[in-house]
């Protein structure tokens, strides 16, 4: 008698742990999903293991104590988790503290997951001609019947596109052509092909290191535009002759349709793209191509990393400092925690590459628990690109605008008057994101958040940048009754607005998320760029990932605004986000200038990554690390109680305070008040640290507590945060 152990698909503690089902004449094996009943219910799960029992069903219900109900039907025709990736889901579990099944179902694309609601199978529709000797043909129908014929295999959509539907029905009915369906899947399109680059004296250094040597995990330092793709791509086309698969990550921000093409000028379309801008039906048919075997390299973000390879040579994260790399829901794990656990179970190499590595990765690399690896010069003839900082509150006390001061829009001016190209950013959306009563100086807030409505111009909409909400804009003051009303601050919205009232003649191309909403809205902007703009405008999501030879301006705005946040790492996003976006000049013949203007124009932080000077900032950061005992110094993990009833989660809070100060293994910090969200009143626990395993171990246990004891209390657990208020 078979036995299957399957988890069932609710992603709660509560029923976190597998459940037994009889196998009768159907087909199971671990990695499958299947249908069975759980408290009375139909419901998907996967089997983790399937284990054989000598005795009878009754010895069985005798011996455990429960009545063995049968699987239903196996949901899918092929496994869709491998042995390992089974296992790496325990591993997750352990790391995130989360629900093994939700470790499990952050690897599956949607139609793939383990839900009731998992999207069904699309089929196409084929059309394919038969024997028509006998059967006399009109002079169309003998044109459709021979492009038919040689365009196989054919879709009726193709087919529809070329020639009249109703004259496909009419071929049927003369018995021409046949129809069947097939489930949709993705076909190879033929891609042009280019030779690979010879790499400069540096780049083969590196790349024979990685080579020569047999460490685990390398962190490649390199300052934007010194070739680390290349070295990536030569890399993978290393392993692909050895018959390994190669994983490259990219932020979401950096897979533009430019590297898109850069990495398919190489490989051809033997590659899978994999990213959020595909429908749940191009991520299904991406992740087959992996699991049979039809592609060996995946370009892609984040969740790439769990793609069902059974013999990976390198995984690459490019731009591995950036905080895309980690889940911001359960499980929150990050790509590189996972890269390397996959790496050890496969004999494989992890490539960190970055030109402002994490201090936390670059201080394992200077420790040698990382091999580090430096590409210090830029490829081309401008090594150092030359930098102005403008105070922007010298620049006010001289009558200019805060928003383009005089010295940058008399640099804008020139490359135009030159036919060059600037890229402006400001990492703010919207037209203004604090809208104010004159009278009684009331701000506009979310009714549902304790945050500010930011002011959307273009669709003259106040819009919460937190919770989403949407609202007209105001006639009268809710406060007051006043109906007058002024505006703090700029977004990318009105800075648009400004460049177009100072040059009415330039071509501006804004590019943030409210303008890449729609697929293909981004390759869009792009093009429109490249082909006929002059300015490029836009929020972080244009620091990284373009490579445009006419691009000799950089401009930063409000360049201090990231070191407001309440997070430890806004110092170091500050550099990053500079640095980043630096880079997109200076990678032609032309020569290239950075001007950031900033309130706080003497910020080490600042001046540094004007500076391109990476160590230096590492030395002092580190520095104010130690000081304050933050990672990597130490390990954290946040905790967040929220609940709509301010009161009852009080009372839930002083509990959990009650639980975490009897551990002696962490320092609690906390509980602080956060911002409500959502409608939810929250508070934030800091754990801190030295041992991070048995930190998560002991919290583990804390939480089995919590679960039974918090009620309708939610309870958020991320390691190693990213982020905190």
């Amino acid at each position: 008698m078979l036995i299957a152990k399957v988890l069932v698909e609710y992603s709660v503690f509560q029923v976190d742990q597998t459940y037994s089902y009889l196998i009768n004449d159907i087909a199971v094996k671990p990695g499958l999903r299947v249908f069975v009943l759980f408290n009375n219910r139909k419901t998907v799960g996967i089997v983790m293991e399937v284990e054989e029992y000598a005795g009878s069903m009754e010895k069985y219900e005798e011996e455990f104590g429960f009545k063995l109900n049968p699987i239903i039907s196996v949901v899918d025709d092929f496994v869709i988790l491998n042995k390992e990736l089974l296992e790496l889901a325990y591993f997750l579990q352990e790391k995130t503290i989360s629900p093994l099944i939700a470790c499990l179902s952050v690897m599956l694309p949607s139609k793939l997951k383990p839900s009731s609601s998992f999207g069904k199978k699309k089929f196409t529709t084929f059309v394919e001609v038969v024997d028509s000797k006998d059967i006399k043909l009109t002079p169309l129908q003998t044109e459709a019947y021979n492009y038919i014929k040689n365009n196989q295999p054919q879709t009726q959509t193709d087919f529809n596109k070329a020639f009249n539907g109703s004259l496909l029905n009419r071929m049927e009915d003369k018995g021409l052509v046949v129809k069947f369906k097939k489930e949709s899947r993705y076909y190879e399109q033929k891609v042009e092909t280019k030779p690979f680059h010879k790499l400069t004296p540096d780049q083969e250094s590196v790349y024979k290191e990685i080579l020569a040597t047999d460490d685990q995990v390398y962190l490649l330092h390199g300052v934007t535009g010194s070739g680390k793709t290349e070295i990536y791509l030569q890399l993978a086309r290393q392993a692909l002759e050895k018959g390994q698969s190669v994983l490259i990550l990219v932020p979401e921000i950096s897979l533009t349709p430019q590297m898109i093409n850069h990495v398919r000028s190489r490989f051809g379309d033997k590659v899978a793209i994999y990213h959020s801008y595909l429908n749940d039906q191009e991520k299904y048919e991406q992740y087959q191509r992996v699991v049979k075997g039809e592609v060996k390299l995946v370009v892609g973000t984040r969740s790439s990393i769990f793609m069902p390879f059974d013999n990976i040579g390198f995984i690459i994260l490019d731009e591995e400092h950036d905080g895309s790399y980690k889940q911001g829901s359960m499980p929150r794990y990050h790509a590189r925690d996972v890269a390397i656990e996959r790496a050890l179970n496969h004999q494989a190499k992890v490539i960190l590459g970055s030109a402002t590595p994490s201090l936390e990765s670059y201080a394992r690399a200077a420790k040698g628990v990382y091999h580090l690896l430096e590409l210090p010069n830029k490829i081309g003839v401008h090594q150092r690109i030359p930098y102005r900082i403008i105070d922007t509150q010298k620049a006010l006390y001289k009558g200019q605008s805060n928003i383009l001061t005089n010295e940058l829009i008399a640099a804008i001016q020139e490359r135009l008057d030159n036919n060059q190209q600037s890229v402006i950013l400001l990492n703010r959306r919207g037209y203004t994101p604090v809208f104010t009563c004159t009278k009684c100086l009331s701000v506009k807030m979310c009714k549902d958040c304790d945050v500010a409505m930011s002011y959307h111009r273009d669709d003259n909409i106040m819009v919460c940048h937190v919770c989403g909400l949407i609202q007209k804009l105001p006639v009268t003051c809710d406060e007051c009754g006043n109906n007058r009303f002024t505006y703090r601050g700029f977004g990318t919205q009105r800075v648009e607005v400004e460049l177009n009232k100072l040059f009415p003649k330039a071509h501006v191309v804004r590019m943030d998320a409210d303008q890449v909403g729609k697929k293909g809205s981004h390759e869009r902007l792009l093009n429109e760029f490249e082909n006929k703009g002059d300015i490029l405008l836009g929020t972080q999501m244009i620091a990284k990932g373009l490579d445009y030879h006419r691009v000799t301006l950089v401009g930063v705005l409000s360049a201090d605004a990231m070191l407001a946040r309440n997070s430890y790492r806004s110092v170091e996003d500050t550099f990053n986000l500079i640095t980043q976006v630096s880079g997109r000049g200076g990678r032609g013949q032309l020569k290239s200038e950075l001007i950031v203007q900033s309130f706080d124009a003497k910020h080490y932080a600042i001046v540094l990554a004007c500076q391109n000077d990476y160590i230096r900032f590492f030395n002092q950061e580190m520095q104010y690390r130690h000081l304050a005992n933050y990672p990597p110094y130490s390990y954290l993990i946040k905790i967040v109680l929220s609940h709509h009833n301010e009161q009852l989660l009080e009372e839930k809070t002083a509990m959990v305070k009650e639980l975490l100060n009897q551990e002696n293994v962490w320092t609690t910090l906390g509980p602080s008040l956060m911002t409500k969200i959502k409608r939810q009143h929250r508070f934030q626990f800091i754990l801190k640290g030295k041992d991070l395993d048995l930190m998560t171990k002991t919290l583990s246990e804390v939480n089995s507590k919590l679960t039974k004891r918090l009620a309708s209390v939610n309870i958020l657990i991320d390691v190693n945060p990213m982020e905190m208020e």
